[in-house]
Protein backbone atom coordinates (compact mmCIF):
# COMPACT_ATOMS: atom_id res chain seq x y z
CA UNK A 1 0.00 0.00 0.00
CA UNK A 2 1.73 3.50 -0.84
CA UNK A 3 0.73 6.58 0.78
CA UNK A 4 0.03 9.33 -1.01
CA UNK A 5 -0.18 12.77 0.36
CA UNK A 6 -2.33 15.35 -1.65
CA UNK A 7 -2.26 19.34 -2.27
CA UNK A 8 0.99 20.52 -0.03
CA UNK A 9 0.42 17.76 2.21
CA UNK A 10 3.90 15.92 3.32
CA UNK A 11 3.84 12.40 5.31
CA UNK A 12 7.13 11.53 7.07
CA UNK A 13 8.68 9.14 9.64
CA UNK A 14 9.58 10.59 12.95
CA UNK A 15 13.32 9.76 13.77
CA UNK A 16 13.79 8.54 17.07
CA UNK A 17 16.72 10.55 19.01
CA UNK A 18 18.88 9.12 21.21
CA UNK A 19 20.24 12.04 23.70
CA UNK A 20 23.13 11.31 25.86
CA UNK A 21 23.08 12.41 29.88
CA UNK A 22 25.56 14.22 31.78
CA UNK A 23 27.17 10.68 33.01
CA UNK A 24 27.01 9.68 29.71
CA UNK A 25 23.91 7.68 29.93
CA UNK A 26 21.99 7.33 26.94
CA UNK A 27 18.61 7.91 27.29
CA UNK A 28 16.11 6.88 24.30
CA UNK A 29 13.32 8.67 23.01
CA UNK A 30 10.93 6.96 24.69
CA UNK A 31 11.98 8.37 28.03
CA UNK A 32 11.67 11.97 27.08
CA UNK A 33 9.34 13.80 24.38
CA UNK A 34 8.95 13.37 21.04
CA UNK A 35 11.42 14.48 18.28
CA UNK A 36 10.97 17.39 16.30
CA UNK A 37 12.92 15.70 13.42
CA UNK A 38 11.79 13.28 10.35
CA UNK A 39 12.41 11.44 6.85
CA UNK A 40 10.30 12.78 4.00
CA UNK A 41 8.52 9.59 2.77
CA UNK A 42 6.13 11.37 0.23
CA UNK A 43 5.54 15.00 -0.98
CA UNK A 44 1.91 16.03 -2.13
CA UNK A 45 1.69 17.94 -5.71
CA UNK A 46 1.43 21.13 -4.27
CA UNK A 47 -1.50 23.51 -4.24
CA UNK A 48 -3.24 26.11 -6.67
CA UNK A 49 -2.94 29.89 -4.90
CA UNK A 50 -5.96 32.55 -5.73
CA UNK A 51 -4.00 33.64 -9.02
CA UNK A 52 -3.94 30.28 -10.37
CA UNK A 53 -0.32 29.56 -9.82
CA UNK A 54 0.78 26.14 -8.40
CA UNK A 55 2.79 26.41 -5.06
CA UNK A 56 4.64 23.28 -4.73
CA UNK A 57 6.84 22.20 -1.53
CA UNK A 58 10.44 22.58 -1.90
CA UNK A 59 10.72 19.82 0.12
CA UNK A 60 11.84 16.44 -1.55
CA UNK A 61 11.37 12.51 -0.39
CA UNK A 62 14.39 11.71 1.61
CA UNK A 63 15.01 15.53 3.18
CA UNK A 64 15.94 15.15 6.52
CA UNK A 65 13.39 18.17 8.48
CA UNK A 66 12.71 19.70 11.48
CA UNK A 67 8.43 20.65 11.66
CA UNK A 68 6.45 22.03 13.98
CA UNK A 69 5.13 18.66 16.17
CA UNK A 70 1.81 20.04 17.73
CA UNK A 71 0.83 20.43 14.03
CA UNK A 72 0.77 16.94 12.67
CA UNK A 73 -1.61 14.11 12.43
CA UNK A 74 -0.04 10.75 13.42
CA UNK A 75 -1.51 7.54 11.34
CA UNK A 76 -0.15 3.90 11.46
CA UNK A 77 -0.05 1.67 8.18
CA UNK A 78 1.10 -1.79 8.28
CA UNK A 79 2.60 -1.70 11.91
CA UNK A 80 5.10 1.45 11.12
CA UNK A 81 3.67 5.15 12.45
CA UNK A 82 3.85 8.30 10.01
CA UNK A 83 3.31 11.80 10.47
CA UNK A 84 1.37 14.07 8.11
CA UNK A 85 1.81 17.37 8.32
CA UNK A 86 1.62 20.86 6.02
CA UNK A 87 4.66 22.04 4.06
CA UNK A 88 3.91 25.06 5.86
CA UNK A 89 4.79 23.46 9.16
CA UNK A 90 8.52 22.45 8.25
CA UNK A 91 10.88 25.07 9.34
CA UNK A 92 14.37 23.70 8.12
CA UNK A 93 16.23 20.59 6.43
CA UNK A 94 18.96 19.03 7.70
CA UNK A 95 21.66 18.27 5.78
CA UNK A 96 25.35 16.29 7.08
Amino acid sequence: MNINPINDYILVHQLELNHVGHSAIVIPSSASEKSNQGEVIAVGEGTQLSDGTLYTPKIKVGDRVIFKSDCSKEITVHGKDYLILKADDIFATITE
